[in-house]
């Protein structure tokens, strides 16, 4: 099965490590949970052992949220540059809506990238659904000239690149 991930020595080498750790685990999930449940959504907890990034993954993939809320930044530091952050592991391999938060405070000013998918349909009712007071959203929409992405031009020549698009409207 190969060698065993060098990481897990210290929770047999080390006394008592699995308990501190576990404990210091509980400590901060704490917190979070009295928040949520204040906010009278139903609302349990769990601790994963493990590569945090592996084990997030293979909960979402055994029970597959609707959507999965990550902060932007954890406590990587250095190591992060190196091998990439959780979030950005978790984020581009989650089966489902991943919101990555950056700030902790309610939006104000929201920026829905809209191109009529049903993705981008979800994403509105995500937002309509949000507390509105105070908040404002702007939904935007980028719209590409078709005659652009047909036209044979050298991209690097504006001058080629205009005479081609009046030609091609010409027609």
């Amino acid at each position: 099965e190969g060698r065993p991930d060098p990481s897990m020595l210290l929770w047999n080498l080390v006394p008592n490590y699995r308990e501190r750790v576990c404990a210091a685990a509980t400590d901060l999930v704490v917190g979070a949970v009295e928040e949520l449940g204040a906010s009278r959504a139903e609302v349990t907890s769990q601790i994963l052992l493990g590569s945090p990034p592996v084990a997030l993954l293979n909960e979402l993939n055994a029970r597959p949220p609707d959507l999965l809320v990550m902060g932007a930044h954890g406590h990587g530091g250095v190591r992060n540059f190196l091998v990439g952050s959780v979030t950005r592991q978790v984020a581009l391999n989650a089966p489902c809506t991943t919101l990555i938060v950056r700030a902790k405070r309610r939006p104000k000013v929201v920026l829905v990238a809209y191109d009529g998918s049903p993705a981008a349909d979800a994403a509105v009712d995500f937002v309509a659904a949000l507390p509105a007071a105070g908040m404002s959203a702007t939904v935007l929409s980028v719209a590409e000239p078709p005659s652009m992405l047909y036209a044979e031009v050298d991209p690097s020549s504006t001058v080629e690149s205009a005479q081609a698009l009046q030609r091609a409207n010409a027609q």
